[in-house]
């Protein structure tokens, strides 16, 4: 698979996200903020799992994004309410530490 059909495959599920969501909110009037969270998190991480898959390089960025937004959203389904600033702080970290050990161990 080429990465722009990669791409265009993700956006593609982003929008249905979007509309499903939309219409089970319409339909029994709860907030879907947090399976919004949860279903960003899982589109971007598997964005970045297929990049690799295809010798692609990974964007850190939008792998972040989605560890942040899994998070959020895994937290908020479960009853808890996660500090989105804090937990980003956290996942930067994380990104700092393994990528030192990562030098660490090709160098």
């Amino acid at each position: 698979m080429k990465e722009g059909t990669l791409t265009s495959l993700v956006w593609g599920l982003f929008i249905i996200l979007i509309g499903s969501l939309w219409i089970v909110a319409e339909l029994t009037r709860l907030d879907m903020g947090s399976y919004f969270a949860l279903g960003v998190g899982l589109i971007l991480i598997g964005l970045n799992l297929a990049r690799r898959s295809i010798g692609t390089k990974i964007s850190k960025f939008s792998l972040g994004l989605g560890i942040v937004a899994l998070l959020v959203g895994l937290s908020a389904v479960g009853g808890l309410k996660l500090p989105l600033v804090p937990t980003i702080v956290v996942v930067i970290g994380i990104f700092i530490v393994a990528e030192a050990t990562a030098k660490k161990e090709s160098g």
